[in-house]
């Protein structure tokens, strides 16, 4: 993948690999794996040279000014970096190939959703999100089950972004898990669809999961789209869980105390 971690202690063992790989042609496109070959990182670049500071702030700093720059050789540049060891900077990265990604850059963005450092699977997953990209539904579906609650959170949001229907399906099979956090995060994804999710929603009313049809109720209250009316004033009078019913009971409140005067 063309994804690598980078540490004070690794810089000098990196930049060596980067020359081995510069020297053999094609070498760059292998080492990407099942992307598109990309462009070598211009690592010897001046505006580059703030990547390899031991300063976190001017990584940082750097990956700004990279962040406006026209130049289409900083997208393979941050991609080597996505697994910087400050957040901050790994933050800015994210954001920065949200917007310039292209499609050869988002073949390795998806493949680094199955990286095994965490920060690298979620700074991918924001970075999906912020391209929009349908393609990275499947693997981002399978980060709401991830270890890590960061990553849950950033594949959550990023299948929020995309919205397509297989992506509100994905945030909506979370919300019976027995894992709290996922539970957690696929709720957050899909009060942020807001009306794109109700029909979904209303569909999970007629689960046998009693937890995911009590999150469906309670998500359409804070949604408050008439449209769940109707489904909801069955579920308060005939649910078999008494919780459902009861939560049934408060969103048609909501929706009611919401609607304009």
């Amino acid at each position: 993948m063309g994804v690598v971690r980078v540490d004070g202690k690794h810089r000098a063992g990196v930049l060596i690999l980067l020359l081995v790989l510069l020297a053999i042609p094609g070498a760059w496109g292998l080492w990407t794996s099942r992307a598109s070959p990309m462009p070598a990182p211009a690592l010897w670049e001046p505006e580059y040279e703030g990547l390899q500071s031991p300063d976190p702030e001017v990584r940082a700093q750097t990956v700004k000014t990279m962040s406006v720059t026209q130049d289409p050789r900083a997208v393979p540049v941050l991609l080597h970096y996505l697994g910087d060891p400050d957040q901050k900077v790994g933050l800015y990265i994210a954001q920065t190939l949200g917007k310039r990604a292209e499609e050869d850059a988002l073949a390795t963005l998806r493949l680094a959703l199955e990286d095994p450092d965490p920060n690298i699977r979620w700074r991918a997953a924001m970075a999906l999100g912020g391209q929009r990209d349908a393609l990275a539904v499947p693997g981002l579906t399978q980060l709401l089950r991830d270890p890590e609650k960061l990553v849950q959170n950033a594949a959550a949001n990023a299948l929020a972004q995309i919205g397509t229907r297989q992506a509100v399906y994905a945030l909506a099979a979370g919300l019976g898990s027995a894992q709290p956090s996922t539970v957690n995060n696929t709720m957050n994804g899909l009060q942020q669809l807001g009306s794109a999710a109700v029909p979904t929603l209303i569909s999970i009313l007629d689960s046998s999961n009693a937890q995911a049809r009590r999150n469906a109720v309670t998500l359409l209250g804070y949604i408050a789209d008439p449209r769940a009316v109707p489904a909801l004033q069955r579920k308060a009078t005939s649910d078999p869980n008494a919780e459902v019913r009861t939560e049934a009971q408060w969103a048609l409140g909501e929706i009611q105390k919401k609607q304009p005067k």
